[in-house]
């Protein structure tokens, strides 16, 4: 246990609502004028399919977490990944062992991504770049590494490793609801995974141990039935969000939409355990009470510092909620308090926060990523609702000022 106690800071507070061939050459489109501000998709890629998903990663260009991938689990758009950089994105057909790529499978739940193919970014080589993608579909134990093409476009990607169907680090994958992270176990590098089942209570830690072949070497140093850190992941929404501390450490936050449960969990490099150092029934105080199923949070990078040190909560439908908390440890309660917020019942900025990812069939549902639009840190949001048409990059601006500057 540190020699501290946790504590929550509300640092910023900014809403409150209601409620094919191979493309050898990119297409850059300016993103200034009128291009600023809700959208209806990103250059090429239509947001009109309920299975659109948004994944950002860094490809060690230094410009960090600067590019995204968007991809549609129902295959009916053309993938494309775009490179953020400052008034222009040019954008490039995704590609995996040198074809466009359509391979993707549909989700039984669109807004909460049960199955349907997942795709998140990692640093394999501890390199301090999430520049491998692991690709996996829940329910099937498919699981797959990308790498990108060292002479290809950014949108060109290889496929390193292959689990054909049998998981990863002996975690099975067969579990419809599972998910998996990116963590940092201790070593400075998000290179390891965090596995885990919501509804279950499956919950492995998988470290990429270093190894003689270029390929990843998965080897599990913690796993169970019963959750992690006494959160028991037993609801069938529960999720694991990683968050960098004041000291460098990454730990976890753990929640339940719907109930309101909340729970800090605190990681010590390299040792085998986690340990909740501030839990909650009622989501967190002056920021958002989670009692809605749809209600999230996703780490960022507030007032340009680290790589995801605070967490963006939001409520989508109505206008949504969005504000954002820091937890700190200087052993004094400071918090929560709120920087410069507004009312509004029209969203996010232009972006209008109307989906609140209930209803079926499609589930249509809004969905917040950060990424890093300035080079000033992962402090970038991509407010997008697949299937209905919406999409604003929105920037972090001084003193948790924000813009749609894109």
């Amino acid at each position: 246990m540190r020699l501290h106690q946790m504590y929550i800071v509300a640092a910023a507070a900014l809403l409150l609502g209601a409620g094919c061939k191979k493309a050898l050459n990119p297409s850059s489109v300016q993103l200034t004028g009128s291009a600023k501000g809700l959208q209806s998709g990103l250059p090429n890629f239509p947001m009109s399919s309920p299975g659109a998903r948004l994944v950002s990663f860094d490809l060690a260009t230094g410009t960090g977490m600067s590019y995204i991938l968007a991809y549609d689990c129902n295959n009916s758009t053309t993938p494309m990944v775009y490179n953020i950089k400052g008034t222009s994105m040019p954008s490039y057909t995704f590609t995996i062992n040198g074809s466009p790529y359509y391979g993707f499978t549909a989700a039984t739940n669109n807004y909460t991504e049960f199955g349907g193919t997942h795709i998140t970014a990692f640093d394999m080589n501890s390199t301090g770049h999430l520049d491998h993608l692991l690709m996996y579909e829940p329910g099937t134990g498919e699981v797959q590494v990308l790498e990108h093409s060292s002479t290809g476009t950014p949108g060109d990607w290889n496929v390193i490793w292959d689990s054909h169907g049998g998981g990863i680090g002996g975690y099975d994958l067969h579990g419809t609801t599972d998910k998996i992270i990116a963590y940092d176990f201790g070593s400075g590098y998000m290179s390891s995974v965090i596995c885990y089942r919501p509804g279950n209570g499956y919950c492995w830690v998988i470290l990429n141990e270093p190894t003689s072949t270029a390929n990843p070497n998965w080897v599990a140093v913690d796993f169970g039935s019963s959750g992690i850190g006494g959160f028991d992941l037993k609801g069938v929404n529960d999720q694991i969000v990683p968050l960098f501390d004041e000291a460098g450490w990454m730990d976890l936050v753990c929640y339940r939409p719907g109930y309101g449960y909340v729970w800090y969990l605190e990681h010590p490099p390299y040792y085998d355990y986690f340990e909740a150092d501030w839990t909650s029934r009622s989501g967190i105080p002056g920021i958002l009470d989670f009692s809605q199923v749809q209600d999230r949070m996703v780490p960022w990078s507030g007032n340009n510092l680290y790589y995801g040190n605070y967490l963006l909560c939001y409520r989508p439908g109505n206008g949504g909620t969005v504000k954002s908390v820091y937890f700190t440890y200087n052993g004094v309660y400071v918090g929560p308090t709120t920087g410069p917020s507004w009312v509004s019942n029209s969203g996010f900025l232009t972006y209008p926060m109307q989906y609140n990812g209930q209803s079926g069939p499609s589930y249509i549902g809004d969905k917040i990523i950060s990424f890093d639009g300035s080079g000033m840190g992962q402090s970038s949001m991509a407010c997008y609702a697949g299937g209905a048409n919406q999409v604003a990059l929105i920037e972090e601006g001084p003193v948790f000022s924000w813009s749609d500057a894109y």
